[in-house]
């Protein structure tokens, strides 16, 4: 008689499941977003970057913004930011998009679609986009330097590559945290190293405060 293994169930730590929540959060509000009417989808892509306290025509956001709890200008600033960049999105628009992997998987396969085929992982560190994904992890995304994240989207769009929205926005929220966790999972996933097992700055207890 044949015996059959049974794999033993996967264990989360309290910190991944406290991420997992927020990503869950996350897309929620993609698909309110995804619900919006093509007038107020097209005030968001105008509006990306802006300030959401001097920004015309959007006090309509903030009823949005309060149907998921968030407080605070800089927070809401993040959520505009990003609203107006998943709107520049037709595809997940349609389909809601993915929830796998961060920005870094984004920009590997981006590397990955534009190397001349003599290249190889090598040669990953040397070229443009591994330059512009340098930039990008030291820049302030969700505050002054916002404008770098709206030009490496616009890039990844152009170039048919999938965003993982729902993790963007948690990422965008975990931007500023001490232990910079968020640019180290994101350089992980661009070289394709192993990948750290909890959030290190959740351990620490960091959270969104203005």
């Amino acid at each position: 008689m044949t015996q059959t293994t049974q794999q033993a169930p996967v264990v989360r730590s309290a910190a991944e499941d406290r991420r997992q929540a927020r990503i869950e959060g996350a897309q929620r509000f993609v698909e309110a977003l995804r619900r919006l009417d093509r007038g107020q989808q097209a005030a968001l892509r105008r509006n990306a970057g802006e300030s959401l306290a001097t920004a015309r025509g959007m006090t309509w956001f903030y009823g949005l913004l309060s149907k998921f709890g968030v407080i605070g200008e800089r927070n809401e600033d993040t959520y505009l930011l990003f609203a107006g960049l998943f709107c520049h999105d037709r595809r997940a628009l349609r389909n809601g998009g993915s929830a796998e992997g961060n920005l870094g998987d984004s920009f590997e396969a981006l590397w990955r679609a534009s190397k001349r085929p003599t290249e190889g992982e090598a040669d990953k560190p040397k070229s443009g986009i591994a330059r512009r994904f340098a930039i990008l992890l030291d820049a302030d995304l969700a505050g002054k330097e916002s404008f770098r994240l709206r030009q490496a989207v616009k890039l990844l769009l152009s170039q048919g590559v999938d965003i993982p929205w729902p993790v963007l926005l948690v990422d965008l929220q975990e931007w500023n945290w001490a232990s910079r966790s968020v640019q180290k999972a994101w350089a992980r996933s661009f070289y394709r190293l192993p990948d750290s097992s909890t959030q290190e700055s959740d351990k620490k207890g960091e959270d969104y405060a203005d």
